[in-house]
């Protein structure tokens, strides 16, 4: 594409008015898109994802430009993004983010986006993207108004926008926000693309899910680790004392303090002992301790392969339903501590063990997912010991047709085998009912 086209671009800003302002606004995400080497869409949309991505609250102006029509475009492209349920999410996500990331956030998040409405688009030229670059704003603005007027420019400007049109609508995906949201730990392409396809698989699997879900039948409560009142006060005042520290004071003993130096009731109570304060109970707090531990056989390895009408590896759908089936107990087991354990099994799958990492991050983070490699489907039984007879315990066995080690508690398995998307589902059911 040649210069001229990609400055006239600039012009088909749908979310504000066309103006020089808008150059200052995405130059920092064509640069981002040229040094991590990204498709550009016309510069008009990358600055409406730009806007919309910074500010939840901006709508389209309907401008209309002169031999431009745009009304499909609107309706099929920007109209959707402007309403998509998750622009509040991504809005905060880039926000999150340090300045000098942001750019490089709203490439990507455009990049993706382009790939629907445009696969097999055209590369800019870096010549035109380091000319345009050397510009400033009012120069470059002028350029955009000057090619528009081109007849060859605009006509392939309208030519672009009419066909993104036809492959719209589009929309924001829950990879778009983790990605942002997670974007100094995503720093190749590789984990990008690998993060994306577990969280499409994921939200696939989990549109079939059930939202609520009666649990089985469960007995004991353990005392969790909240019993510590310095990190959880759970007993609340019991008594009255003569001993205690200034934090359990009874208010109404200031009524003895007076203003001055001399010496006043307050300081006599004091001195002789004969302040209140309140005792604290010092009874445990008392929640159901959940157990998970997921095992994912070396055997899997195997797994690595695409059937014919599923859009995924098995693997990655594997690893789907597992970011599924947490996110699922999280919302249904709030009052329980829970603790999923992954153990994936053998040197093979180090690649999966970095991938739960990246695409469990934020659950990792707070202690509700351990990621614990073993060597050996041997190691599991001495792996869940430690959980067993505290709480509940689950074990769940994935594998490609490996027999599970003899283990202290029934385990759910699963032989990953051809599957249609439909059969996934029904898999991801299964298994949060059974851990549920």
């Amino acid at each position: 594409m040649s210069e001229a086209v990609f400055a006239a671009g600039l012009c088909a800003t749908r979310v504000q008015e066309p103006s020089e302002a808008l150059v200052a606004l995405v130059r920092d995400a064509v640069v981002a898109a040229r040094d991590a080497a990204l498709r550009l869409p016309p510069l008009g949309l990358l600055a409406d994802v730009a806007l919309i991505m910074s500010d939840a609250r901006c709508g389209l102006t309907g401008v209309k430009l002169p031999g431009l029509d745009l009304r499909r475009y609107d309706d099929r492209v920007v109209g959707p993004l402007v309403v998509d349920r998750r622009r509040t999410a991504l809005s905060d996500a880039l926000a999150s983010q340090p300045a000098s990331m942001r750019g490089l956030a709203v490439a990507l998040v455009t990049e993706r986006l382009l790939e629907e409405l445009e696969p097999d688009g055209p590369w800019w030229e870096p010549g035109a993207l380091r000319s345009w670059l050397t510009k400033s704003p009012t120069e470059a603005w002028a350029m955009a108004t000057q090619s528009l007027g081109q007849p060859e420019a605009h006509s392939a400007l309208q030519a672009r926008l009419s066909h993104m049109a036809k492959r719209g609508p589009v929309s924001f995906g829950r990879s778009d926000v983790h990605l942002v949201e997670h974007l100094s730990t995503l720093a190749t392409r590789a984990q990008r693309v690998a993060v994306r396809q577990v969280l499409e698989a994921s939200e696939s699997v989990g549109e079939g899910l059930p939202r609520t879900v009666r649990p089985r039948r469960r007995s004991g409560l353990a005392t969790s680790h909240l019993k510590e009142e310095d990190r959880y006060p759970a007993g609340g005042f019991s008594a009255l004392t003569t001993a205690g520290s200034p934090e359990n004071l009874v208010a109404s003993e200031l009524v003895y303090m007076e203003d001055g130096d001399e010496i006043d009731l307050f300081d006599v109570r004091f001195a002789e002992g004969e302040l209140l304060y309140y005792t604290r109970d010092e009874s445990a707090h008392l929640r159901q301790r959940r157990n998970v531990h997921v095992a994912l056989a070396a055997d899997l390895v195997h797994s690595r392969v695409k059937d014919p009408d599923v859009p995924w590896q098995r693997l990655v759908i594997v690893l789907g339903i597992l970011q599924a089936t947490v996110q699922r107990l999280v919302e249904w087991l709030a009052r329980a501590e829970l603790v999923v354990w992954m153990h994936p099994i053998g040197a093979g799958l180090s690649e999966e063990a970095d991938l739960l990492e990246l695409v469990l991050k934020t659950w990792v983070d707070i202690g509700v997912v351990k990621i614990h490699p073993l060597p050996s489907a041997e190691a599991l039984p001495e792996a869940m010991e430690a959980t067993l007879g505290v709480g509940e315990t689950d074990v769940v066995w994935m594998s490609a047709g490996q027999e599970p080690p003899e283990l202290p508690i029934e385990a759910f398995q699963h032989v990953v085998e051809a599957t249609p998307l439909s059969g996934w589902t029904q898999v991801a059911d299964a298994l949060v009912r059974h851990v549920a």
